[in-house]
């Protein structure tokens, strides 16, 4: 029974100086296996960091789709962008904090499964996104033809219209969309309220 508890303590022994070694070795970069929006990010500083998520925010575009029309913007083009700041932290406090045993754990876990930071996606001008869906409106939206049946020379004549649509405008919040921070601080609870 000593041999096999002596195996089992070198095995977590092991365990442990590799999950250390591996989050000495990523000290001032990003664990590998971080990926913010699908860009892996593993080994990267977080200023390398956080141009690449920039650099993914601009290129980022939204298609619609009508039927077999389809129109793509730009985030810039619906006055969208990234909160880079927010996905660069949250990429590098995965194994940088938070307790011990949670760093140990991510240092462990993170390169073998890998963790997904989603990108926060912020409504930066919404007269801008207003704008652009009112000058969508006006190149997709048709009137309601009537179709007509006529009888002619040749016989019964059927007018096809096409199908009328409408566009309806997208009401947003007085402030912009943002999601919340996820290292942000709350506001604290307010005391419960005391019998006189």
């Amino acid at each position: 029974m000593g041999r096999v508890a002596g195996v089992l303590v070198a095995l977590v022994l092991t365990v442990l100086a590799g999950a250390a070694l591996i989050g000495l070795a990523y000290g001032d970069r990003v664990m590998p296996g971080v990926r913010v929006a699908g860009l892996e990010l593993g080994g990267a500083t977080t200023q390398d960091a956080h141009a690449r998520i920039a650099r993914l925010g601009s290129a980022a575009t939204i298609t619609l789709v009508d039927g077999t029309e389809r129109t793509t913007f730009t985030y810039a083009d619906l006055g969208i962008s990234v909160d880079s700041d927010a996905a660069t932290h949250a990429a590098f406090a995965v194994g940088h904090e938070g307790s011990a045993l949670t760093r140990i754990g991510d240092w462990l876990a993170t390169p073998l499964r890998g963790r997904d930071i989603p990108l926060t996606r912020v409504v930066a001008d919404p007269e801008r996104l207003a704008l652009t869906f009112t000058s969508l409106a006006a190149a997709v939206e048709r009137p309601v033809v009537e179709g007509a049946v006529r009888i002619g020379a040749a016989g019964v004549e059927v007018d096809q219209p096409p199908a009328g649509r409408t566009l309806h405008p997208v009401r947003l919040p007085a402030p912009p969309l943002r999601a919340p921070h996820p290292y942000a601080p709350q506001p604290a609870p307010a005391p419960p309220d005391r019998p006189p």
